[in-house]
């Protein structure tokens, strides 16, 4: 079978089962390659697999006319045109769940980093001032245990589900605001209790956010939403980075109304040296990682396990899974 990759060749074929690899004709290209080169490389691809954040617009999919099957290599499906694929009756499916695990560590490092200061304190042991660090956390008493926190979680999804299951093992008081209430089983089976987002906002130590990218959520942390957050409360972001609007962010943290933010992933990715948050004078108030919460190789063992099971499904006339399309 003829299959496309938009994306990483490395990462394709380090995660890939070779016998897999052995069984089909791959053409592999990098994320920018123009349309029409693509289809004069591979114009009878049964398959795409296509990186998260590579372009596959009509243009694209008109240009494949064997095309049965666009699988996105991670869960982020915004940059593909699901209509179009409609239209011709190909199946747009997605890597659902493959990294839940390894988000959920994820913002539960970001809470733990920014409640024991973790970059300020690393930079004063390499600049010899680990007594003065000491004393200082001694005398103010800002030290604080995640145990002692009470954690909202935006969102009740997967990802939020795990770290709900996490925040049990250290004794953290976990509660949530979603648009649809989770079922009393499952609030019991993870400790959670529901509040309606004004109460989960004004009650909890910690925001973390797990909420998908829409219209509705697009900025949702704006002014009014961080006002009526806990004063000297926490910020944590795994989901998207357009969730916050930034300028709303470096006020919340200029005036201490947050005390710090973790953040996985910024708005306007990818980020460089001029990036508003960056050059803004409270910079040393946000923890970053560089949008790797998802990373580790155990999730894109489990990414490339569910490519591989739709390509055999599509190959042997079955319904792939995680439609997105239907």
């Amino acid at each position: 079978m003829k299959i496309l990759v938009i994306g990483e060749e490395n990462r394709f074929t380090r995660y890939s089962n070779p016998l897999f690899l052995e069984k089909h004709q791959i053409t592999i290209v990098p994320i920018g390659t123009s349309n029409k080169t693509i289809e004069s490389q591979c114009k009878n691809a049964r398959i795409l697999i296509v990186d998260p954040i590579a372009e596959v617009n009509a243009d694209l999919i008109n240009r494949l006319p064997r095309l049965r099957l666009i699988q996105s290599e991670g869960v982020a499906y915004n940059h593909i045109d699901l209509k179009a694929a409609s239209r011709r009756g190909i199946n747009v499916c997605h890597c659902r769940g493959f990294n839940t695990k390894a988000v959920a560590e994820q913002a539960i490092l970001l809470m733990l980093g920014c409640l024991r200061d973790v970059v300020k304190s690393h930079n004063d042991v390499i600049n010899g001032l680990q007594i003065d660090n000491r004393f200082s956390h001694m005398f103010n008493g800002d030290l604080i245990e995640l145990g002692e926190c009470s954690v909202g979680l935006l969102g009740c999804g997967a990802i939020a589900k795990n770290v709900a299951k996490i925040l049990n093992g250290f004794g953290t008081k976990v509660y949530y605001y979603d648009i649809k209430k989770q079922h009393m089983i499952t609030e019991q089976f993870y400790n959670l209790t529901y509040l309606p987002l004004n109460e989960l906002l004004t009650k909890c130590d910690i925001i973390s956010l797990h909420v998908p990218l829409t219209t509705d959520t697009h900025h949702i942390v704006n002014n009014e939403f961080i006002k009526q957050m806990k004063k000297g409360s926490l910020l944590i972001n795994t989901a998207h980075g357009e969730l916050i609007d930034n300028q709303a962010l470096i006020r919340a943290l200029e005036t201490k109304h947050i005390r710090c933010a973790g953040l996985d992933t910024l708005d306007h990715e990818p980020i460089q040296k001029d990036h508003e948050l960056l050059t803004s004078h409270v910079s040393n108030q946000i923890l970053y990682s560089p949008h790797t919460a998802g990373l580790t190789a155990s999730a894109f063992d489990r990414a490339y396990k569910i490519i591989w099971d739709n390509i055999n499904h599509i190959q042997h006339h079955e319904k792939p899974d995680f439609i997105i399309n239907e």
